[in-house]
């Protein structure tokens, strides 16, 4: 709760912060900025957009109702990384970060978090979980479902459901699927042409960020890239930082 609102308000030491000589890091020990507070959540929900009062409100009552929980965290935010594949061409290291690894008295599990605004069945065809579940030696991984519906109780918005593999299907994706798209990414990265997918530019959120981008002509695309989008701080698998 401490760390989720001082994400949500910020922190008046660190923000506008000039380091000097004198004093090169804030009184509150942060980086300079590092915590400036939300910029675009409003308070209050709005629409689909789901304001940081009711965030605090939800994150109380999950606390609340897992309030007796006997799991045991063994690990949080942690990455690790596993050789998966190899042969006389190329190597594939697969890296994870974790969100847990717990210990739940029936084995010891990955756990990813998932916030949801509507309650869908996962899938078990999931890179993400099948590569968690290989790097962590396991054979299913938890997905700890967070819902932010109103009109839901606790035990419908908070849900831990068990995703299962058996040994075939990991060892499948393991040693087939995941080298047949790696050498794909090779040849992709060789050639310098990324050919266009045209089979997800509409989701069950709407139309993907990039639409208007492969909508242009090619002689035009560098520029819609530079006129719609900005450039942030590079993505950093080993980062612990809130937000990232």
């Amino acid at each position: 709760m401490t760390a989720a609102e001082l994400y949500i308000h910020g922190c008046r030491h660190c923000t506008n912060f000039i380091p000097t000589d004198e004093q090169p890091k804030p009184i509150c020990n942060h980086e300079p900025n590092e915590y400036e507070g939300v910029k675009n959540t409003p308070p209050d929900s709005e629409g689909y957009t789901i304001g940081w009062k009711f965030v605090l409100q939800t994150l109380e009552q999950y606390v609340e109702y897992y309030k007796n929980d006997s799991w045991i965290p063994l690990e949080c935010e942690t990455v690790k990384s596993k050789l998966l594949y190899e042969d006389d061409e190329m190597r594939v290291l697969w890296k994870v970060k974790y969100d847990l690894i717990t210990d739940t008295n029936q084995g010891i599990y990955p756990v990813d978090h998932k916030t949801m605004k509507q309650n869908r069945p996962n899938s078990s065809l999931n890179n993400q979980f099948i590569g968690q579940c290989i790097v962590a030696g396991t054979r299913g991984v938890i997905i700890n479902k967070i819902g932010f519906q109103k009109s839901l109780e606790p035990k419908d918005k908070f849900v831990r459901t068990l995703i299962s593999y058996s040994s075939e299907r990991l060892m499948e994706w393991q040693s087939e699927i995941l080298p047949y798209y790696a050498k794909l990414l090779v040849m992709y990265a060789e050639s310098g042409v990324y050919p266009p997918n045209f089979n997800s530019c509409e989701g069950k959120y709407g139309p993907c960020s990039f639409n208007e981008v492969c909508s242009s002509d090619p002689s035009m695309r560098e520029e819609v890239l530079r006129n719609t989008f900005t450039i942030g701080k590079k993505w950093d698998i080993k980062s612990t930082e809130l937000g990232e």
